[in-house]
Formats: C-alpha cells, structure tokens, sequence
C-alpha cells in the first residue's frame, strides 16, 4: 500500500529544512542550550543578522525551535519523535514485514560483556548494524562534535577511537567537515546514502564547551583517508 501523504509531505519539508548546513548547526547550538539571536550569530561565523534571522523563522514555523519573550531562542526536542514515526509508518507502508532473524544476537557476539568491542566483521550486513547502533547510543542528531568529542564518545566501546571514527565516517554514519563531526540526517532517518554530496560544506561552528563527554584494531585497514583539514570554502546560502 502506498505511505499516507501526510507523513511523505511531513517528511519531505523535514529533510528540505534540516539539509541546509547553518540550520542544521543552528539545531545543533540549540540542543546544547538556548541562545540569542546575537550568541547564534557569533557562534556560526557571524553571517549576517538577516540570514540568521530566516533561518530561525523557518526552524520556529516548523516547531523545531521555540523562543520566548526575551528573544531566547531553544530546542524543541518532541520534534524528532514525530519526525521517526512518520518514517516508520512511511517504511511499514512500502515494505512488507521483516522474515529474517533479528541481527541483535549477531551484534552481541561481537561485543565483551562490558559492552566493548571486540573486533568489526568483514561482512557488511553485520558490520552495519553494529555501527548503526554505536553511532545511535553515543550521538546525538544535530549536535556538532568536534575530533575530541567524538573520540571520548567511542573510547568506552573501543580504545583506540581513531578506527572506529574513521569506520562510522567512512560508513556514512558520521559527517564531516573542518575537523567538525555530525550524525548523517540521512542515516538518522534509516535511510541508505546512494551518494556523497560533495557541495555540502558545514558552517564554521564554535563548539560549546558546556557539553557533556562520556569516558571510555578494528581488523578492517584504513590507513589512506583523505584530507579534511583543508580550509572550506564560504557556502553559498540557501533557502
């Protein structure tokens, strides 16, 4: 049966809304805590006030930001609950119910029982979902994460950090830019990236120190990765 057009139209102005860099950061500043108009613009770059401005216009039309009458602009959480449903119920509609074993036993065999990780399998399926789920427990959608973060964050599933990065990055469970890391909005929504846009840069963010970090070989090479350390280029602004 076809997905309702309600949750398609839903979903469709979600991932226009949150495809755009700044708004993403935007969300991302908010959900550590709330902020002015004036913090939000200092702490992108210092776009203009006008851009900023759209761009919380937008955000609070679309419920995913609220401000009160100071001008305190925050996040609203109750959004992503509504935003996963509507994938779910889209998923239910256009494909028929799963008839295969559940991967959960096949995950555990590759954690100790303090929940580390022994080692990622070669195969993909597996791999995947082992990576699907660190990437849900340790990450939160919108956040942006600076190379330290992110390693703190591993270090209690895997010591050495640096690999596991590397393969939720490679995996296309990370994003990154300007040593900047962020959950995929497309792999949040349990959707497959077909394709690597490379046009998308993310805004220049200055990470929050008020957030809070959790303490803590994969068998798979990955000695060659590219360099993103290079400086990024102004990203056009749009809608």
């Amino acid at each position: 049966m076809p997905p309702e057009g309600d949750d398609v139209a839903l979903l469709a102005r979600y991932v226009k809304l949150l495809g755009d860099r700044t708004r993403l950061a935007i969300v991302g500043l908010l959900a550590a805590r709330p902020r002015t108009m004036e913090e939000l613009q200092a702490e992108l770059g210092s776009p203009s006030l006008s851009t900023v401005t759209r761009h919380l216009r937008l955000l609070t039309e679309a419920h995913w930001v609220s401000v009160n009458a100071d001008g305190v602009y925050q996040f609203q959480p109750e959004t992503l609950p509504a935003m996963r449903a509507a994938v779910a119920r889209i998923e239910t509609a256009v494909k028929p119910a799963p008839t295969e074993p559940s991967s959960e036993p096949i995950v555990r065999a590759f954690f100790d029982a303090q929940g580390r990780l022994l080692r990622l399998p070669v195969q993909s399926a597996p791999r995947e979902a082992i990576l699907k789920q660190i990437s849900e427990q340790r990450f939160t959608v919108g956040r942006i994460y600076d190379e330290k973060e992110v390693d703190a964050l591993l270090r209690p599933v895997k010591k050495e950090a640096v690999n596991l990065r590397r393969h939720l990055v490679d995996e296309g469970f990370l994003e990154t830019r300007n040593a900047r890391y962020w959950v995929s909005l497309k792999r949040s929504l349990g959707m497959t990236p077909l394709i690597s846009d490379s046009s998308d840069e993310a805004p220049a963010v200055s990470v929050s120190p008020d957030r809070t970090l959790h303490e803590g070989t994969d068998e798979l090479a990955l000695d060659a990765l590219p360099d993103e350390t290079a400086p990024m280029e102004s990203a056009a602004d749009e809608e």
